[in-house]
């Protein structure tokens, strides 16, 4: 799974039935802005007029600022991981900063079991 499609799973995983009606409300004929608009509601992002490729950026710097020191042994494991992933290594290691990321901001992961 590509990280852009990766993103989109974790934002549809963590977003309520009513915030993605909401936005494919205010965006009936537009997909990118609902992904837009769910996106800014999961990552707490600004509310702003902004590009799908804008968007990719800021949740780039938001994913590599919330690394922290507690979760380097896990996200090393993880990354050793993604080397040998089958969309190859680059995508096998930006899923796992993905990944460290949104689980120190407290996200759900697609694929990984409810505790």
């Amino acid at each position: 799974m590509t990280s852009a499609k990766f993103v989109e799973a974790i934002v549809m995983k963590n977003s309520t039935c009513g915030m993605q009606m909401e936005a494919f409300r205010r965006n009936p004929s537009d997909p990118v802005r609902v992904a837009i608009d769910l996106a800014e509601q999961v990552f707490r992002l600004p509310k702003r007029l902004r590009r799908f490729h804008e968007l990719e950026k800021e949740l780039e710097g938001l994913f590599i600022s919330q690394i922290r020191l507690g979760s380097i042994p896990a996200m090393t494991i993880r990354m050793a991981n993604g080397l040998s992933d089958s969309a190859g290594p680059k995508e096998g290691l930006t899923n796992a900063l993905i990944v460290s990321a949104c689980m120190s901001m407290g996200l759900r992961i697609p694929g990984e079991r409810e505790a």
